[in-house]
């Protein structure tokens, strides 16, 4: 196989990162008319369109989008911002997919932060362009639900709940030599209880 090539909507990705990607990725082909995937359906995966033409769709209503050519799909529910697919992926066109589980996604963007604030970014842009129906009210993403959300938390400077209790738990097992202290440290850590 020739790779993921750094063009189109990834034009702009690390060689390394499609490397990665290739390697995590299944291929899968797909007829047109058929669907990728359905809107509402989880699915915590993360496509690359190789060659072909989707269209993505919401609500019932006509063609919202049309992606083509190398491009990507489902970065939504990968990176939490989604709990189930936003619009249904029909193949207008022979296609041609790699398929990546979102849990392989989540742990190579660890390493790629210039990848993942793309991903974060198109998925969020692509999220207000599809037109919102009654299912979206109130409109909340919840972005940091996943894994790699930690990632982009530190990139920012920021430190998470999660990183705070370990720092405590991690205070709590050093001060465990004296009574005293090892008290101290389980009062403090059920205060986060």
């Amino acid at each position: 196989s020739p790779g993921i090539p750094a063009e189109g909507s990834m034009a702009d990705f690390d060689a390394r990162f499609l490397e990665l990607l290739e390697c995590g990725s299944r291929m899968q082909m797909v007829p047109p008319g058929e669907e990728v995937t359905c809107e509402g359906r989880y699915e915590d995966c993360f496509w690359i369109l190789m060659r072909g033409q989707v269209e993505l769709s919401k609500g019932g209503a006509g063609p919202t989008l049309a992606l083509q050519g190398v491009d990507f799909f489902g970065e939504s529910c990968c990176l939490g911002a989604k709990q189930a697919q936003p619009a249904t992926v029909r193949a207008t066109g022979l296609c041609d997919l790699r398929k990546v589980p979102g849990e392989t996604l989540r742990l190579m963007l660890r390493h790629f932060p210039k990848e993942h604030r793309c991903l974060e970014h198109c998925a969020k842009a692509r999220l207000a362009a599809l037109p919102a129906t009654p299912a979206d009210s109130p409109r909340r993403l919840r972005w940091g639900t996943c894994a790699s959300a930690l990632g982009s938390l530190s990139s920012l400077g920021l430190r998470s709940k999660t990183e705070e209790l370990e720092g405590a738990a991690s205070a709590s097992s050093r001060e465990s030599s004296g009574s005293k202290k090892a008290s101290r440290a389980g009062s403090r850590a059920s205060l986060f209880g």
